[in-house]
């Protein structure tokens, strides 16, 4: 009995048992059917979905888009989510739809940004003897990335925004390298640019010493104080609406402090008044893209530091303009000796500005001069001392008459400021020619005699290529000479070229080959003062 029964119990069991595991097979079974859309038609299509970490098999009408089968599953796509195949496209049996979740974040970071070292060599220490002007220190700069993930994944990671919060200090190391030049005794303040810094020598050429070490001076601006105490430059620091800023330095102190004017894109002009302390005109240009990187504003304003470079009074002259012809490059400007009015000179015009009235009068029109390039050529105009003369360039003659504006003559002249006569002091100057009057000296007739300054193309007919020879000549165009050339050497590289005399009316400075030299007018001995070959720009104060 007690076999009967637990064979009867056995065969229980197995059905139930069997019966338990046919069920489940039947709800496994239905649960893995495609879920059917409750207007399918055993036509449809079966899909499969994959969207949100869950994967579903559908029946969906025939002729159904992508975006129709989202749309009866109640899923909506964000901006930066994405579907495949497109939402437009239609659905058959077999086709798989995936979702994408795009997600953007943005991180921060702040970064350190490594200090550069410079290294700056000085003849006036010993060759090897090295000397820290400045130690370096690091700077920091908040970075901002953008960050794009899909279905929780990292996909992009870009740079979208840098800010400097702390500007690294560059190490600056002065390192000897004494000359075998001489040292030369200078009258005055000589200052110059080299390797993208100013210095001055006061009293001698191996008393020399750097008023700069940020090694970005352009060289557009530089320009020293009748009085030799400040120094006007500008510095490229440049960005999407600057070009260049203005900076001054006073010569005096043993370790000078720049100072930033808070004036930004000077091209053309940027000068002390000769008379007024501390007190400089400039005009401005706006930054662009296309040659030759800037469109000129045409203006003129007055500036004043106050006592110690404190403080900055801004007064406007001349506001923006045209500029007529070649307007976009800009004129260029002059100072008379007793700081009322500038010479402008403009590509078909040479003018006088009164400083009181802001007014422009034209003294001279000029033959344009077609350069072929993307710049334009500014007649120079520099003042007698008495204020009676702008000496300048004149171009173009009579046998010009069809085309004089590719004339290749150009004439160094004297116009007065007064109007009525206008005088060739010398045929075939050159193009560079660039007269620039001495300082005057005394005259018991309450005159005040000086000499000129110029330079003469070797090459008169090709003077844009040609180089130039230092002429010296009296201030009514007589006594012409040739004062530099160092013998079998070749001429002098107008470009960038800037002539000084120095306070006493006896010397002059110069750059050849990329060094300073001064040649005594009288004796014509040429002194070399530096051998970097780096030098430019020379200007001479008292």
């Amino acid at each position: 009995m007690y076999t009967d029964r637990l064979s009867t119990l056995v065969q229980t069991t197995r059905g139930s048992t069997l019966r338990g595991l046919f069920c489940a097979i039947a709800l496994v079974s239905a649960a893995c059917a495609p879920v059917a859309d409750p207007s399918a038609t055993p036509k449809d299509p079966a899909v499969t979905l994959i969207a949100d970490g869950q994967q579903l098999r559908l029946t969906v009408p025939a002729g159904a888009t992508v975006s129709q089968v989202l749309a009866r599953q109640g899923i909506s796509l964000g901006p930066l989510d994405r579907v495949t195949p497109a939402e437009t496209a239609q659905v058959a049996t077999g086709s798989l739809i995936r979702v994408t979740r795009g997600e953007e974040r943005f991180e921060v970071e702040r970064v350190t940004v490594p200090f550069e070292r410079q290294t700056i060599r000085n003849e006036a220490l010993l060759e090897g003897e090295t000397r820290l002007i400045q130690p370096g220190m690091n700077g920091e700069q908040e970075v901002t990335y953008r960050i794009l993930l899909e279905d929780g994944r990292q996909t992009i990671r870009e740079l979208v925004q840098g800010v400097i919060l702390h500007s690294p200090v560059s190490e600056i190391v002065m390192v000897g390298g004494r000359s075998p030049l001489p040292s030369v005794p200078l009258v005055g303040t000589l200052a110059y640019l080299t390797g993208g810094n100013a210095w001055a020598a006061r009293g001698s050429s191996g008393a020399r010493q750097p008023l700069t070490l940020s090694g970005d001076l352009d060289g557009r601006v530089f320009a020293l104080s009748p009085d030799g105490e400040w120094l006007l430059f500008s510095r490229r620091l440049g960005g999407e609406d600057r070009i260049n800023s203005l900076w001054a330095v006073s010569t005096g102190p043993a370790s000078p402090v720049a100072l930033e004017l808070g004036i930004n894109n000077i091209i053309h002009f940027a000068e002390w008044s000769p008379v007024a302390p501390r007190t400089f005109a400039y005009s401005t240009v706006e930054p662009r893209t296309s040659p030759p990187g800037w469109q000129a504003n045409n203006d003129l304003y007055l500036a004043t530091l106050g006592e110690g470079g404190l403080g900055l009074v801004i007064t406007p002259i001349m506001g923006p303009s045209a500029g007529g012809l070649y307007g976009w490059w800009g004129p260029r400007y002059a100072w008379s000796a007793d700081g009322t009015r500038l010479a402008i000179a403009r590509a078909d015009s040479l003018g006088i500005v009164t400083l009181a009235t802001g007014t422009e009068t034209v003294l001279k029109r000029v033959v344009p001069f077609h350069t072929t390039a993307d710049w334009v050529w500014l007649p120079p105009a520099n003042w007698s001392p008495d204020g009676l003369v702008l000496y300048t360039v004149e171009h173009g003659g009579s046998s010009d008459a069809v085309n004089p504006e590719a004339s290749q003559e150009f004439h160094l002249s004297a116009v007065s400021t007064w109007g009525g006569w206008d005088i060739r002091l010398a045929s075939d100057s050159g193009l560079f020619a660039m007269p620039l009057p001495s300082p005057p000296t005394a005259s018991s007739g309450g005159e005040l005699p000086h000499s000129i300054a110029y330079l003469q193309a070797l090459e008169p007919d090709q003077s844009l290529s040609s180089r130039y020879r230092l002429w010296v000549m009296d201030r009514d165009g007589s006594g012409a000479r040739s004062l530099f050339q160092p013998s079998g050497a070749p001429g002098l590289e107008p470009a960038g070229q800037l002539l000084a005399w120095s306070p006493d009316g006896s010397s002059i400075a110069l750059v050849y080959q990329g060094n300073l030299w001064v040649v005594e007018v009288a004796t014509g001995l040429a002194q070399q003062l530096t051998d970097d070959g780096l030098a430019s720009a020379p200007r001479w104060s008292r």
